[in-house]
């Protein structure tokens, strides 16, 4: 069911506010061109388009889409908005477009800085050691830390503290920006402990201390220790040899002499050492394998100290070669293949040794092979020997005797190329004979130093 179209007299509902009413009675009952000025007004705003960044009212719309017609018209329980005017076809229009609504803008995010890199202490000074020292005074020198860090490098802060306290007093007013020092106006006798730290913009490094505290006394002489010649390559000995070494040294006050073996504190059982003011004797009366290893000897006053080392390499007999077999044969010769021994006996192998035997009686062939022949008859004879019935009279590999019948032939240092047919040929004015001497190898024996194996 439609209701029916109201008036522009329809009365509408009473409203509280009386004032926002009274424009509506005046244009209902005043002049027809205001009316209708008002209403060309009031459609015009209504039409006009909203700034492009405003948003746009529900009201508003609904407002210019309503058709004058029965569905377009308010109903009665409807009250106009205030500050709202009714049209000739009972929609209100607004008295003044709406204002436009900004929409806020995020401002860009700026670019995040790069972080700043972190301040930290460097690591602290290395090699602290003492350089010299006097009656009243002493040196120090070190090294830069291994880190800096992002900071620069400030300088070096030096401290002491006497023994028994725990005080530290710096030994300088600021810093130092060098990596030694020396330490004047110290009390003669005062027995100190020194250390240095590095600073940066972050502030102190952990500390370099010395080993140990220091007596401020005079070194009349540096610890110096005087390395004999021999001694300075590695010192070779045989198992069972005896070792005694003299090593000189100077230093006054008298140095602390201190001897280790790779590092580690010498065992009395393995060596005895004996020192006087100027020298340090080293003996093993009888070395072994285990004595091989590098000595180090140390003479200090104080912190000041010298260094040498002695490098000790005692040899044995090394085992058998392993695996010997052959090879190969051919004719009066034998190829010979074998591994190197599994214990060297602490030593570089140079090289090997082979020897030959007769399988019979096993005498060993190794030096010089001797062939005896007696002859029965007229000794007046022309000798010739013959290899192989080649002619070896002039080679010096061979000698060949005769005396009182008995022709013997030697051969020098034998080697299996050496095996053949030997003959030979006595000549006189009754005739010739020829004697035929055979060498066969037929036992071999490879031999490394005194170590034997057969096969």
């Amino acid at each position: 069911m439609t209701k029916a179209k109201l008036s522009k007299t329809a009365e509408k509902k009473p409203v509280e506010d009386k004032k926002s009413l009274e424009p509506v009675e005046e244009t209902a009952a005043g002049a027809p061109e205001n009316a209708q000025a008002n209403c060309e007004h009031s459609k015009a705003e209504t039409e006009a388009p909203p700034p492009p960044d405003a948003e746009q009212e529900p009201g508003a719309s609904s407002a210019e889409a309503a058709p004058s017609g029965e569905e377009g018209a308010p109903a009665e329980d409807e009250t106009p908005a205030k500050g709202v005017t009714l049209t000739e076809s009972g929609s209100p229009a607004e008295e003044a477009a709406a204002p436009a609504v900004q929409t806020p803008v995020e401002p860009a995010a700026a670019a995040e800085p790069d972080p700043q890199p972190v301040c930290t202490p460097t690591s602290e000074p290395l090699g602290l050691c003492v350089d010299d020292v006097s009656d009243t005074s002493i040196t120090l020198k070190w090294r830069r830390p291994e880190r800096i860090g992002s900071a620069d490098l400030e300088g070096y802060g030096i401290e002491y503290c006497k023994e028994g306290t725990d005080e530290w007093i710096p030994a300088m007013e600021g810093l130092t920006e060098r990596t030694s020092t020396v330490i004047k106006g110290l009390t003669t006798g005062d027995k100190l402990q020194f250390r240095v730290r590095a600073y940066n913009m972050a502030g102190p490094s952990a500390p370099a201390t010395l080993a140990q505290p220091i007596t401020i006394r005079e070194i009349m002489q540096r610890p110096k220790i005087w390395l004999p010649r021999n001694l300075r390559q590695t010192l070779i000995k045989k198992v069972g040899d005896t070792m005694n070494i003299v090593i000189p040294f100077q230093g006054k006050p008298r140095p602390k002499v201190t001897w280790s073996k790779d590092g580690e504190p010498l065992d009395p059982t393995i060596a005895s050492v004996r020192n006087s003011e100027v020298d340090t004797i080293f003996f093993i009366r009888k070395t072994e394998r285990k004595h091989s290893g590098k000595y180090e000897l140390q003479v200090q006053i104080e912190n000041v100290e010298d260094k040498a080392a002695v490098t000790l390499q005692v040899v044995d007999l090394p085992g058998p070669p392993e695996a010997l077999k052959i090879v190969d044969t051919w004719g009066f010769n034998v190829a010979l293949e074998w591994k190197p021994p599994k214990d060297n006996g602490n030593c570089e192998i140079t090289g090997y040794t082979i020897q030959k035997a007769d399988k019979k009686t096993m005498v060993r062939l190794s030096s010089s092979i001797n062939f005896i022949i007696i002859m029965l008859f007229n000794q007046h004879l022309n000798l010739t020997w013959y290899k192989n019935k080649m002619d070896i009279s002039n080679e010096a590999k061979y000698r060949m005797i005769s005396k009182q019948g008995v022709l013997t032939l030697e051969i020098r240092k034998p080697c299996p190329f050496d095996g053949g047919v030997y003959t030979c040929k006595a000549v006189n004015d009754s005739g010739e004979d020829t004697v035929e001497c055979k060498l066969e190898v037929r036992l071999l024996i490879a031999e490394y130093k005194k170590k034997t194996i057969h096969i």
